[in-house]
């Protein structure tokens, strides 16, 4: 559950940013873009699709170069390109955003049942002949910029080649949850705190025939969305910068209940990232300087 004091705190500090949004716009300014986020936001269950979180992460990978309203610029030619979007379809574009900023809805908790905190992370989208222009609600702004601690951090280009909003969802929670002092990490999740996170619909995944009727079907839900998710991680683990190691079930009597999840980050050269011998490294190459 996020703290809500800690998004009044970054309200706070954020009446005293200075304007940033100075950058040229030569080029595709989204090539080696980082995408930031603070770690409970990561794993926030989202109702956008594949296309629509990468639309999302575009424009969260130029938020330091907002101007004093919170308006995030973004060259259409680079989104186009970017994204493989049909430049011959402006129309799509401006759906796809639409949606983007309709399903921009995130929920917080507060101490109580009876007190909560709901808003839209995107309040506006404009455009001009070559520019998209993407306005943050600045109450949580805390949440997406200037982190410095539980944060979460990852290329543009990790994602890009994922076609399932599951693979996205699945590697973003795992980013936010990943621990630098081991090499292959372990997070379990409760089989319903994944049906959460995948935003799995009443109703979704259930037996229509048979001696099980009414009874959630954990295979076939496992199959269409855990093991998609895992299956696009993996096709290209130098990309994606992730490799899923294993995926254990976990039973309880007889019944899955969970699953363990063993992965980890991959570097460039397409080796397991290490950060203890990166940290040794680097001091070392600092000694023969």
């Amino acid at each position: 559950m996020l703290c809500l004091d800690y998004i009044k705190r970054g309200m706070r500090m954020n009446t005293k940013m200075e304007v940033l949004n100075t950058r040229d716009m030569a080029g595709n300014d989204l090539e080696n873009a980082l995408v930031v986020m603070h770690n409970q936001l990561a794993r926030k269950q989202t109702k956008w699709n594949a296309r629509e979180t990468k639309l999302f992460f575009t424009a969260l990978s130029q938020i330091k170069w907002r101007d004093s309203e919170n308006w995030v610029r973004l060259s259409k030619a680079a989104i186009i390109e970017t994204l493989e979007i049909d430049p011959h379809d402006t129309n799509k574009l401006r759906d796809m955003y639409v949606k983007v900023m309709h399903k921009s809805l995130i929920k917080f908790d507060g101490p109580t049942e009876e007190e909560w905190d709901d808003g839209f992370l995107i309040t506006r989208v404009k455009t001009t002949k070559k520019e998209v222009y993407v306005k943050f609600a600045s109450d949580y702004l805390p949440l997406l910029e200037r982190l410095e601690e539980q944060f979460t951090m990852f290329h543009l280009e990790n994602v890009l080649g994922f076609k399932s909003k599951y693979a996205i969802v699945l590697f973003q929670d795992l980013k936010s949850r990943y621990n630098p002092e081991g090499v292959i990490n372990h997070w379990q999740y409760k089989l319903d705190e994944l049906k959460y996170l995948f935003n799995v619909q009443e109703g979704e995944y259930i037996r229509k025939t048979g001696r099980n009727k009414g009874i959630f079907d954990t295979a076939n839900f496992k199959i269409k969305t855990l093991d998609r998710a895992v299956e696009e991680i993996n096709k290209d683990v130098v990309r994606s910068g992730m490799h899923i190691e294993n995926v254990e079930v976990l039973k309880h009597r007889g019944r899955v209940v969970g699953y363990d999840i063993a992965f980890s980050l991959i570097s460039k050269d397409g080796t397991r990232y290490n950060a203890e011998l990166d940290e040794q490294l680097s001091l070392f190459e600092e000694e023969q300087i």
